[in-house]
């Protein structure tokens, strides 16, 4: 089970890892969520078992990293039409050898 609601509430998250789901889709896509109200949602579904996930708008590698160093351990990328972008993907979430995501203290 899964949940994808256009809200930035992180007591829905909680609500929602509590009823079970196994994963929240944060809509960065469509809704007006941005990287910074997404940390209480991840911390939510984190704190009842559910995995953060993010629907990111576009590859665009700064924007994806801030996703996934508040928190984010899954990725749904929209609109992607070439092996490009899918490589700029991969580069942006894989740690190396696979991608090219860095890691600092």
């Amino acid at each position: 089970m899964w949940s994808d609601l256009p809200t930035s509430d992180p007591t829905i998250c909680e609500y929602l890892g509590w009823a079970g789901l196994d994963f929240y889709m944060i809509d960065g896509e469509h809704g007006p969520i941005d990287v910074s109200q997404t940390v209480g949602m991840i911390r939510a579904c984190e704190n009842t078992g559910i995995s953060p996930w993010a629907r990111i708008r576009s590859v665009d590698e700064k924007l994806i990293l801030q996703y996934m160093d508040a928190g984010i351990v899954g990725v749904m990328m929209p609109g992607i039409v070439n092996i490009s972008q899918v490589k700029e993907l991969v580069n942006a979430v894989k740690y190396p050898p696979f991608g090219k995501r860095g890691l600092a203290l």
